[in-house]
C-alpha cells in the first residue's frame, strides 16, 4: 500500500523510467525491488486505478514529421502554454525561437537570471508575479501544457503552484536519459537537445494558434507585480532587499554575474536587469562552498568585469580561494554582510526558533575587511544607501587589483522585511 501522495509520485515516476529503460536505447531486461510487508495475501482491490505514463521520444537530431505535427497541433490548440527555463549557459539560436513562441497569445515564457534567456517578452520575476494571484483566480493562470527544459529551478513558488495545478501535458526537453520530474507531471520526455528541438518545431508555421489571451493575463499580472515591488522597496528601512534594489541596476553593462547560493540567488530573482550578458550560480546541491572559487575561475576565462554577490557565511566558506595568485584586476566580489546565514531568518521552521541565530545562522567575528586586505584586494565598505550609491561607480571603476565591496546589513530585520515583501504583493 502505497503511504502519500509523494511516494504515490515516487513509484509512477520510478516504473515509468522502468519501462522506458527496456525499450530505450537498447532494449533490454530491467530489474525493480518491490518491498513486500505483511500481511501478503489480502489484497482485494478489483480494478487497478489508471496511472500517469510518461512518454520517452527517443534521442534523435531530428524527429520524424509525424511526431513534430503531432506536438505542433497540441501546442495551437492549448489555451494555456506555459514554458519555463532552467539554468543554462546563453545560446543566441535558442534565444530566438524562445522570442518567438512568446509572441504567441496563448504562450507565457518564464525565466530565470541563470537561464540566460533575456528576451523582452519573457517574465523573469517569478516569485514576484506568482505572490499576486490569488487562490480563487489561480486556475485561470495555471498552463495546461507545459514546456520545460535546462537545468534546476531556484524559484519554490512555482514549483508548487504547478503540482498544485498540474498541466493536463507536460514536455520536459532533456538529453538525459531519466530526467528528473521536478513538477511531478510529465507526460512526455524529447531527448533531445533544446535548440534542435525547437529548430525542427519552428521550420514551418504552426496552425492556427489558440487565441486565449493567457499572455495578456500573466502581462497584467507582471505590471501589478512591478507597481507593487516598487511601492514597498521605496518605503523600507536599509536592509538586504533595499541593498540589492541599488546593486542590480549597477551591474555593468555586457558584464558577468555570479550568484552565490542562499539569499543572493533568492533576492536577485526579483529584480529584472537585461545589462548582464551571462549569470551564473553554483545550482545543484545548492550548497553554499566553492562560490567563490568558481567566480575567480569565470573571471579567468572572460575579459570583462566579473560580478561575484555572495554572502558573509559563503566568502568565509571559500575563502582559500583568495590566495590564488592569477586572479583577474577585472573581478569584483560584493559581500552581503548581515551577521550570518541570513535565509534563516526567512524560512518558516528555523527563523520561529529561539535557536536561530546560535544553530542556523552561525554568526562570526571575523574581520572581512582585513581578511580582503590580507590577499591584496582593494576593499570599500557601505552601510546606508546613500553610501553604496556612491562608492559602487568607484568599486567598478578601473583598477590593477580585484576588489571587494562589504556592504553591512542588520540581520535582525531582512528576514522580517523580505516576508512582508511578499505579502504587499498579495
Amino acid at each position: 500500500m502505497i503511504a502519500s501522495e509523494e511516494e504515490h509520485w515516487y513509484t509512477n515516476r520510478v516504473i515509468n523510467e522502468a519501462i522506458n529503460l527496456t525499450r530505450l536505447p537498447r532494449k533490454g531486461p530491467v530489474h525493480i525491488n518491490i518491498p513486500l510487508r505483511e500481511p501478503l495475501y489480502e489484497f482485494h482491490q478489483k480494478t487497478l486505478p489508471a496511472e500517469r505514463v510518461i512518454e520517452t521520444t527517443p534521442s534523435r537530431n531530428v524527429f520524424p514529421d509525424e511526431i513534430i505535427n503531432q506536438l505542433r497541433q497540441e501546442f495551437a490548440s492549448s489555451t494555456n502554454v506555459m514554458i519555463i527555463a532552467g539554468f543554462q549557459a546563453p545560446d543566441p539560436v535558442l534565444q530566438r525561437h524562445i522570442e518567438q513562441l512568446a509572441g504567441f497569445p496563448n504562450t507565457v515564457v518564464l525565466t530565470e537570471s541563470v537561464a540566460n534567456l533575456t528576451t523582452p517578452c519573457s517574465f523573469s520575476t517569478i516569485d514576484r508575479i506568482i505572490s499576486t494571484v490569488r487562490p480563487g483566480e489561480a486556475g485561470a493562470y495555471a498552463p495546461d501544457l507545459l514546456i520545460t527544459f535546462g537545468g534546476a529551478i531556484i524559484s519554490r513558488m512555482i514549483k508548487a503552484f504547478i503540482r498544485k495545478h498540474p498541466p493536463r501535458v507536460h514536455w520536459h526537453i532533456d538529453e538525459r536519459a531519466t530526467p528528473p520530474d521536478t513538477y511531478k507531471s510529465m507526460t512526455r520526455h524529447l531527448q533531445t537537445n533544446t535548440g534542435e528541438f525547437f529548430k525542427q518545431f519552428l521550420s514551418t508555421p504552426l496552425p492556427l494558434i489558440s487565441a486565449s489571451g493567457y499572455a495578456w493575463k500573466w502581462l497584467q499580472k507582471a505590471e501589478s507585480a512591478t507597481t507593487k515591488h516598487e511601492a514597498y522597496i521605496n518605503r523600507i528601512p536599509w536592509c538586504d532587499l533595499k541593498a540589492f534594489s541599488v546593486l542590480m541596476p549597477s551591474l555593468p553593462a555586457d558584464s558577468h554575474l555570479q550568484l552565490g547560493n542562499s539569499t543572493p540567488i533568492r533576492y536577485a530573482q526579483l529584480f529584472r536587469y537585461s545589462q548582464v550578458s551571462r549569470s551564473d550560480a553554483n545550482r545543484g546541491t545548492s550548497g553554499i562552498d566553492g562560490c567563490t572559487s568558481t567566480a575567480i575561475g569565470a573571471a579567468c576565462s572572460f575579459d570583462g568585469t566579473t560580478t561575484l554577490i555572495v554572502g558573509d557565511n559563503s566568502f568565509l566558506y571559500d575563502s582559500n580561494a583568495l590566495w590564488m595568485k592569477q586572479i583577474p584586476a577585472r573581478l569584483r566580489i560584493i559581500v552581503m554582510q548581515n551577521g550570518g546565514g541570513g535565509i534563516f531568518r526567512f524560512l518558516p521552521g528555523p527563523s520561529a526558533l529561539q535557536e536561530v541565530e546560535k544553530y542556523f545562522e552561525t554568526p562570526h567575528k571575523v574581520n572581512l575587511k582585513q581578511l580582503a586586505k590580507t590577499h591584496n584586494f582593494e576593499v570599500y565598505k557601505a552601510d546606508n544607501e546613500a553610501a553604496l550609491r556612491e562608492i559602487l561607480p568607484v568599486f567598478y571603476g578601473p583598477s590593477q587589483r580585484p576588489a571587494v565591496l562589504i556592504v553591512e546589513t542588520p540581520g535582525e530585520i531582512n528576514g522580517e522585511i523580505l516576508k512582508k515583501y511578499f505579502e504587499a504583493l498579495k
